[in-house]
């Protein structure tokens, strides 16, 4: 039999404040391993065995009760105080209260403060390193590496921390390392070094990984909330101040160097978790895991953990949230009651994401109607997404191939399609669709019963809206919402109301993508080809490939879609409005009379992008000369309160029909229209003319004058030169000043310009006379040098000397 041998003299205070930190099972832990090593084998597995259990039974109940947190988190740091101080106590009482030895030697003065300022220079180094290598590991594991870790602000970040924290840390790691005899020697040195990097990268990987990792999981809950930083701040704190103890224990325990660097290391796990408990994280892990199994498709089990994590009350806004999910999950199952419920306290007390407020109100206003309904989802959708910027293509392609049978990820399909901030072309999509034997139709105009239709036949769709792209696989006709998997504001299946769903798709004209196997013959996916593959599905492959280059290849890409569909209104209003040169050919080509109905049904759709389309409608037609359609076409704007898309061009239209006071009406409402365009400001002066309004063409021919050029000027000065008398000459002189500033060559102008001024001089007099005379002799020395013959040079000669005169 094994003689024992005395317990090792340890610290009650060691024994304490290592349960306090990593649970009393680390503590037990401890305890069991100085019976192990005095021979008394049995009893150290007894204590083990017992302070795992206790632990452990102790955080289960901590994670699965219904409780507060405060309240679990209280129990939690009350066991740990209480398990760990009796455990210490009875420790201290095996060897009778005797304390350890001190340390070997003290460290000098000297060397002490030598010791500190290595440690200022070099430990704002080493934090920005394991900030780096901590920050690339995180990523890789939760998305990839990510350029960003190395930006700027990150980086100052890590030097501010690594002084703040790193030094005092650093600097406690050496005092009491030279109490011990220790960094007298080069090896030391480097075993110091090590240990620190690795205690930092632990606290950079686990703390920092840890509460990282659990807002990334918690995307569309609460990512971007600043409520959970003081619980991140007060983990970091703690971890730091254990930093010393870990790194000494690294560097100096007992034991080889391997088992040395395992204990440290599952200690810092442990006192992550033991920390996470006592600090409140345990409503977030309740909610990641109820994320989880709602994204395995075990949905009660789900409501269960989102109950748990919604009476915890960790923060409003997952409160908000986690209630939202309740009631979707509620539907989901066919329990209608406690969906309204759900959605109601959505409504009332837990209503901080205000989104979720108003899509609440959807669902109650849907689900109060008595009206049956159907909910199709397809399965096999769902797949590991990655949290990034412009990162919607790689996730919603990964989801479709996912269900097609091709497992690309979204790290595989970004490295190919994605660009660092920048998105991802549609042109990009479809040639990865076809290079892993898919289709992809372009299809526009599209409507909710194309998706629907395409959900019942089992095919996931893509819908297009600007500068973003989302997956729809479902839809639910009593909740009024189409069940989307939108990455860029959530990582799981979604209800999308219907308004909302169709207001954003609306921007790109219901542009749709059906993604298929090419080699796919089964009923379905002969009538999904039937359906939206034709001509003008390829013409608007080419039209939406036209805003992705520059503009000779932009001409050539609508040419080639007006080409295959003579009615795709959109790539027609472009092109005539990129290239006015092309009329004569957009004109041999287009079916104009489909593609004005077309664009009228497009503006009769509800949620349709009516200020863009009605705008271009208006000026095709006013090109055209179909004056009279562009007013009707402003009629019905008007009655829907939508005018202002068209009233210029209907402006225009008025004034070349003779309709002045409609003219003025709608030209006189839209003042920074009527500016941007030469023709409507003539117009409208054209129109006040007409209504005897002289003051106001006046204004509108002063303004026209100072804001244009070319042709519009003659026009405008023709307008204003009848009705200057009763202004007098010193406001017509300025009209011709604004005019001569377009075209300052014009020496017969100039002359007149310089008659003007002295002719205001003359009449009106006053402090202004010395600026009109100086403007009045620079016109006539432009003019004079201006002059191409004898009787040009007189006139100025003579003008000059009447204008030293009336100085």
């Amino acid at each position: 039999m094994r003689a024992s041998r005395p317990l090792r003299q340890r610290s009650w205070l060691q024994v304490f404040t290592l349960g306090l930190f990593a649970s009393p099972a680390a503590a037990a832990w401890m305890v069991a391993d100085d019976f192990s090593a005095a021979g008394r084998i049995h009893k150290a597995r007894w204590i083990r065995a017992a302070g795992l259990t206790f632990t452990l039974g102790v955080a289960l109940f901590v994670v699965l009760d219904r409780s507060r947190w405060v309240v679990t988190s209280t129990v939690w740091v009350l066991f740990c105080l209480m398990a760990t101080a009796a455990l210490a106590a009875w420790r201290r009482t095996l060897d009778g209260g005797a304390a350890p030895a001190r340390s070997v030697r003290e460290g000098g003065a000297r060397e002490a403060l030598r010791a500190l300022a290595v440690v200022l220079f070099v430990m704002p180094s080493l934090m920005l390193f394991t900030h780096l290598v901590g920050a690339a590991s995180v990523g890789s594991l939760l998305v990839r590496v990510d350029p960003q870790v190395a930006d700027p602000e990150a980086a100052f970040e890590a030097i501010f921390w690594g002084i703040f924290w790193g030094v005092p840390s650093g600097a406690a790691f050496v005092m009491l390392s030279m109490r011990r005899g220790r960094l007298r020697s080069a090896p030391d040195l480097a075993v110091a070094a090590l240990a620190l990097i690795w205690v930092f990268l632990l606290i950079e990987i686990v703390v920092s990984g840890s509460v990282h990792a659990l807002r990334t999981l918690m995307f569309g809950a609460e990512l971007f909330s600043q409520t959970g930083a003081p619980q991140g701040a007060l983990l970091q704190a703690v971890f730091f101040v254990a930093a010393v103890p870990l790194a000494l224990e690294l560097a100096w325990g007992e034991g080889r160097g391997w088992r040395r660097l395992l204990r440290v290391t599952a200690l810092a796990l442990a006192g992550l978790l033991s920390q996470g408990l006592a600090l409140g994280f345990a409503p977030r892990v309740q909610f990641v895991v109820a994320r989880r199994l709602e994204k395995g498709g075990r949905a009660a089990a789900a409501l269960r953990w989102y109950g748990r994590a919604l009476t915890a009350r960790s923060t409003p806004l997952i409160e908000s949230y986690v209630q939202a999910r309740i009631g979707l999950l509620n539907h989901k199952l066919g329990r209608e009651d406690q969906a309204i419920s759900a959605f109601r306290l959505v409504q009332t007390t837990r209503n901080a994401n205000k989104d979720l407020v108003r899509q609440s109100a959807y669902y109650l206003e849907r689900l109060a109607r008595e009206e049956s309904g159907k909910r199709v989802v397809l399965e096999g959708v769902e797949v590991k997404t990655e949290l990034r910027d412009a990162y919607c293509a790689p996730n919603t392609l990964a989801l479709v191939m996912n269900y097609w049978g091709h497992p690309l990820s979204p790290r595989q399909i970004g490295e190919r399609v994605a660009m660092i901030g920048g998105g991802t072309a549609l042109s990009d999509i479809r040639f990865l669709c076809e290079e892993n034997g898919l289709e992809h139709l372009v299809v526009p105009f599209a409507t909710v019963e194309d998706l629907r239709w395409l959900v019942d036949h089992g095919l996931p769709v893509l819908a297009y809206q600007p500068g973003h792209v989302m997956a729809v696989f479902g839809y639910d006709t009593r909740l009024g919402t189409l069940v989307a998997y939108d990455t860029a504001t959530w990582d799981i299946w979604v209800d999308e109301p219907l308004p909302e769903f169709l207001e954003n798709w609306g921007g790109t004209s219901f542009l749709m993508g059906v993604v298929l196997p090419r080699d796919d013959v089964s009923p379905s996916a002969v009538e999904a080809r039937r359906r939206f593959m034709s001509r003008s599905s390829e013409a608007a492959w080419h039209w939406r490939l036209s805003h992705e280059l520059n503009r000779a290849e932009r001409m050539a890409q609508l040419r080639a879609a007006i080409t295959l569909d003579p009615s795709l209104y959109p790539a027609a209003f472009e092109l005539s409005r990129i290239a006015p040169a092309d009329r004569d050919w957009l004109d041999g080509r287009v079916d104009a009379a489909r593609l004005v109905m077309g664009a009228r049904a497009m503006l009769d759709r509800e949620h349709a992008p009516t200020t863009a389309t009605a705008s271009l409608l208006a000026h095709w037609l006013l090109a055209h000369g179909q004056w009279r359609e562009v007013l009707s076409l402003a009629d019905d704007l008007e009655r829907r309160g939508q005018l202002g898309a068209a009233r210029v061009d209907a402006g225009v239209a008025a004034a070349r029909l003779g309709l002045w006071e409609r003219a003025a009406f709608l030209l006189g409402g839209d003042e920074r229209g009527v500016a941007a365009d030469p023709e409507a400001g003539r117009a409208l002066a054209r129109a006040q003319q007409a209504l005897g309004q002289k003051d106001a063409v006046s204004a509108s021919v002063v303004d026209l004058i100072h804001r244009q050029t070319g042709d519009v000027l003659e026009e405008a000065l023709a307008l204003i030169e009848p009705m200057a008398e009763a202004r007098g000459p010193g406001f017509l002189a300025e009209v011709y000043r604004d005019y001569l500033v377009d075209r300052p060559y014009d020496a017969a102008r100039q002359y007149r310009m310089a008659e003007l001024y002295l002719a205001a001089v003359r009449q009106e007099g006053g402090k202004d006379s010395r600026r009109r005379l100086h403007l009045a002799r620079r016109a006539t020395m432009t003019a004079a040098a201006l002059a191409s013959g004898p009787d040009d040079r007189r006139r100025a000669d003579s003008l000059m000397t009447l204008l030293d005169r009336a100085d």
